[in-house]
């Protein structure tokens, strides 16, 4: 059904079509019971659907239609009412005539922060009324907030995207929405929930004010979909005083996150011209990193290319030697095998087994097989040491410290206790947040702790061992002189998230001690 005159339910007369998207219809609409004007979204439900599946869909946006009418808040499109018509769901809604952030950013370009901030305090406002009904969002995006020419702001479409399906693999594959918005934890596929609508509402507050999404333009969706994943958030460039609130809304610890209660009051005080003190420890990847690792990526590509080609040489060599062990079984008795050294005295000639004479090019020896082919053997500096303790060498030179092989997993946990420090002592209450839960201790004895710490930072390299970071930490007490001491700390990886687990004093210390 399209078409403007057309009557839902008896009572909702359509008048003029006012947007599109891809989870449904906007019309303006008149209700003609309360001689008012609605808008009224037609639900389209996602492609492949077969009939029973439809039907649930359709009774699922009547749900989530009728869960979202709880909320009243002015700062979000209150749903008045959910009908069916010709089996398809329709929500009845609050009309107001404005225009999405998204148009307004790309009629201006990026907004200036403290712009931005009274854009964000006001959803931020609707978001935290809807958390503490019980209500997420899922998809909180700038097409989905709305402001008036006198400057409200008021979020619109919630449940609709669980309704819908929407920025979910849909029965045939596709991808419907975009997951430019989207938490790295529901890219990976986690359920969404509050600290994904917070974490939303940053990349929405990042667009606006950047111009672009924290995960930059792509138009393969499954790309941008892993960047997501990756949670790798490029440095903003104009975000001036939300810099650091951006960086508490993306980070990719949804423990670690703000409620959108506890950004209320920083918003606030950055769209009244003041600056917070908000203590975070970024996310942000720059495009030299993100060169880098397009690098290592190709470096990887080129050592798996290198074993499979000496794979497919060891082949052919085995080939080879089964090949002249046959001529050999038949034309007679073998050729006496020689081994010959090459390179160790310079200019020495060689001798094959023909006789012929060479100058080496490189030091080792060779061996003759059946057949004349020549091939190298290892030499005593090649082999492997044999198992078991290590035999002292008169000539061995004094051990050097031991250092930290700088894997992928290495880096990601030396950045995570690296950050950790970094808080401290000024920030406890986001350091705290970086304990795994297990091991987290009371926000109250943590403080404690640090009550009388006036600096500390880290002495030497970090040596990871496993899933424990050895390190030596300089610590300066109030009145007292700063006392070098060498630390553990144990640590929780799971994927890319690291969080810390114990810290005791002791073991060997960092890199270089």
């Amino acid at each position: 059904m399209d078409g403007a005159d057309h009557t839902l339910a008896g009572r909702y007369r359509l008048e003029d079509r006012i947007g599109s998207g891809a989870m449904g219809i906007v019309w303006r609409a008149t209700d003609e019971l309360l001689s008012r004007t609605v808008a009224v979204k037609q639900l389209l439900l996602p492609p492949g659907m077969d009939a029973e599946e439809a039907e649930e869909a359709t009774l699922r946006a009547m749900r989530e239609g009728r869960i979202a009418a709880r909320l009243h808040h002015p700062n979000a499109i209150t749903v008045f009412d959910v009908v069916q018509s010709h089996g398809v769901p329709w929500l009845v809604m609050e009309y107001l005539p404005s225009q999405s952030l998204a148009a307004l950013v790309h009629e201006r370009g990026p907004l200036e922060p403290r712009e931005v901030a009274k854009i964000g305090y006001q959803v931020a406002a609707a978001l935290a009324a809807a958390h503490e009904a019980g209500i997420v969002h899922r998809d909180i995006k700038p097409g989905n907030v709305l402001i008036s020419a006198g400057g409200t702001v008021k979020i619109t479409d919630f449940g609709i995207s669980r309704a819908t399906g929407d920025a979910t693999l849909t029965k045939t594959g596709m991808l419907s929405g975009t997951p430019a918005y989207l938490a790295p934890e529901v890219a990976d596929g986690a359920e969404p929930g509050m600290p994904s609508d917070v974490f939303s509402l940053g990349s929405t507050l990042y667009a606006a004010v950047e111009g672009v999404p924290p995960f930059g333009l792509n138009e393969n969706t499954f790309a941008l979909l892993r960047a997501v994943a990756a949670g790798e958030v490029r440095k903003p460039e104009r975000a001036g005083v939300l810099d650091e609130l951006l960086a508490c809304l993306l980070t990719r610890d949804p423990n670690a996150r703000p409620t959108a209660a506890e950004a209320l009051p920083m918003l606030e005080a950055i769209a009244g011209g003041s600056r917070p003190k908000i203590v975070a420890v970024p996310n942000w990847t720059s495009p030299q990193a993100a060169e880098e690792k397009t690098l290592r990526r190709r470096r990887a590509g080129v050592i798996t290319v290198a074993v499979a080609f000496a794979a497919v040489v060891g082949a052919l060599v085995t080939a080879l030697l089964v090949i002249n062990q046959r001529q050999v079984a038949t034309a007679g008795p073998p050729v006496e095998t020689k081994t010959i050294t090459y390179g160790t005295n310079a200019g020495s000639p060689v001798s094959g087994p023909s006789g012929a004479t060479g100058t080496p090019t490189a030091p080792g020896k060779l061996t003759t097989l059946p057949g004349g082919v020549v091939v190298p053997v290892p030499t005593d500096e090649d082999e492997p040491p044999a198992p078991g303790p290590s035999q002292p060498s008169q000539s061995a030179q004094p051990s050097q410290p031991t250092t930290t092989p700088e894997t992928p997993r290495n880096r990601l946990i030396k950045d995570a206790v690296r950050q950790f420090y970094e808080l401290l002592p000024g920030n406890t209450v986001a350091a705290h947040q970086r304990f795994a839960p297990a091991t987290r201790p009371t926000l109250a004895a943590f403080q404690a702790q640090w009550a009388d710490v006036e600096s500390v930072r880290i002495q030497r390299g970090m040596r990871v061992s496993g899933d424990s970071v050895h390190l030596t930490l300089k610590i300066k007490k109030k009145g007292e002189t700063a006392v070098s001491a060498p630390y553990v700390v144990t640590v929780v990886v799971s994927g890319t998230q690291v969080q810390i687990g114990t810290i005791k004093q002791g073991g060997s210390g960092g890199e270089g001690s």
